[in-house]
This record gives structure tokens, sequence and C-alpha cells, in this order.
């Protein structure tokens, strides 16, 4: 979804980085989002140019943002604020232009009431949040991405062609619950592949199941100007894809509209400040039906 907005939008040139919050110390995570001077701590034996430099003029998809440590909530709530970075160890600060997109499984809110999610945080951030149903119910989609995940596991094994799927283990797929979301089906169809004959995959492995009491909610993203309605019904891939195209066009409006009305609906100075040609901006006024005048 991160890649889809990013590649569709006026950053697409830029790089597309991307950051597990969980997945390091916290520590380490400072160091990662915002780098580091050469000497700043043990271990730091060179300079390290930070993800938010990195993604200068891009993306930054920050995932598990509910795992972020309280501190570096409030660092990366002043980066959002000012635009500017501090590498760990710096006397001066760095100015950065990048879009932050972050996912969450947790329930935010609820970390909120608790303490240990940042309110000014969350509301900086959700400005247009989209939620990704849980794939236990989206059937639909199931067996197109198993297909998916065979091809790439079997062309990062080499084989030949990729292996087929059984009617077997189609009902299977179809059949279990999937706690871990998309992530898991991966992790299940590469382990399945290894183990199948390279040529059908006949059986497959989903491993330990998490138990229910620890299915995972559905996937929130959000960024600091997107907003998309959570849909009600179970959606089809194509469904979602529509959607998600309305909602790259209603962000790509708002953001449009926001910035005109800061720069007093003057075109010139807002193309200047969205990095666009004036005749780019007159047409995107046009195709989304916005008037100079507001």
């Amino acid at each position: 979804m991160a890649k889809y907005i990013h590649e569709n939008s006026n950053r697409s040139k830029a790089p597309l980085v991307v950051q597990n919050c969980a997945a390091i110390p916290e520590q380490l995570l400072e160091s990662e989002l915002f780098g580091h001077k050469k000497g700043s701590f043990t271990g730091a034996d060179k300079d390290k140019v930070g993800l938010f430099e990195a993604a200068n003029g891009g993306t930054l998809f920050l995932d598990e943002i509910g795992d972020m440590p309280m501190l570096l909530q409030a660092k990366l709530l002043r980066v959002l604020q000012e635009r500017k970075v501090r590498p760990v160890g710096a006397s001066k600060e760095i100015e950065v232009d990048v879009r932050v997109i972050a996912a969450t499984h947790c329930n935010l809110m609820g970390q909120i009431q608790e303490g240990r999610f940042r309110a000014d945080l969350f509301y900086r951030l959700n400005v247009f949040p989209i939620t990704l149903p849980p794939l236990r119910t989206r059937r639909d989609d199931i067996l197109p991405l198993a297909e998916h995940f065979v091809q790439l596991a079997s062309k990062k094994l080499g084989l030949p062609q990729s292996l087929s799927i059984s009617a077997y283990v189609r009902k299977q797929l179809l059949d279990y619950l999937y706690p871990g979301n998309v992530r898991e089906l991966k992790n299940i169809i590469e382990r399945s592949v290894l183990l199948s004959d390279f040529e059908t995959l006949s059986t497959i492995e989903f491993g330990e199941q998490v138990p229910e009491q620890v299915v995972q909610q559905p996937t929130q993203i959000t960024e600091s100007s997107v907003s998309v309605s959570t849909p009600s019904s179970e959606p089809s891939m194509e469904e979602v894809s529509k959607g998600l195209k309305e909602a790259v066009g209603e962000y790509e409006r708002t953001v449009i509209i926001d910035c005109l009305r800061e720069c007093n609906w003057h075109t010139k100075r807002a193309a200047e400040q969205l990095s666009l040609p004036l005749s780019t901006l007159n047409h995107k006024m046009k195709k989304y039906d916005i008037s100079a005048a507001g």
C-alpha cells in the first residue's frame, strides 16, 4: 500500500525507504532514523546518514509505529513539525522534505489511554487513515496472493518454472484463518515450497498457529496528508485497487487545496511550493475542480 502511494505520487522518482520500528532496539532505531556523527557513541566509527536524510524528497514508511518507544515518538513528532533532523552527536540540524507513512497492527487509541503512545503524534500522523481488513475477511484474495508468493519463491530458488498448487492445498489455504495476515501467508508458502518436490505444492506447512485471542488487529496505515474510509464489506483486490486510486486522488486534491490556501490562492507560488510546473498545477486544479478563487 505504501509502495503504491509512493509510486503514484509526484515523489515517485525519489527514494522509498522502509523501516520496521519493532525490528531493532531503541538506541539503534534513533541512529537509523536520524543518523549519527563519528564518535557520538561506542562503535560509531564513521558518520551515518539517517533514513530521513536518505529518503529526502521521497517517502519514509515506518512499519509498526505502535512499537516505537515514547522518547523516539517525541523526537519523531518534532521532525514532522519542523522538517529538520539532528543526527546523534551533531550540533546542527539538517532540513528534510519527506512524506512519512506509518502502519501498525496495534490499537493506538488504546495505547494512548494507557500512556504508551503520544496523542499529539497520533493526530499529527492520522490526517488520512487507511484500514486494511485482515486477510481472513478477504477470502477472494488468498489464492491469488498464494500463487504470487509461489512464483516469487520458485524464482528465488532458481526453479525452471513456478510450482502448481494442488486442489487439496487450495482448500487448506482457504480454510486457514491467518492470524498473521499476508505476512504469515507469505511465510507459509515459502516454507512449503522449500519442503516440496519442486513441481507441485501438494502439502502445506502451516507451522504453529497463533492462539485466536492474539489475532492481530487490521493494519492501520496513516500519512500526514492521506485519509480513506474503511470498507464495510469484504473487498476484492480489484475493489481495493479502485478505492486506493480514489484515495490517492483525494489526497492529492487535499494537498493542493491546503497549499493554495497557505499561498493565498496564488497559483504560481503554490506551484513552487509543491515543486510542480505551473501548467501541471493548473491541469490538476482543472482535474479536481479546484477554483483559484477558493
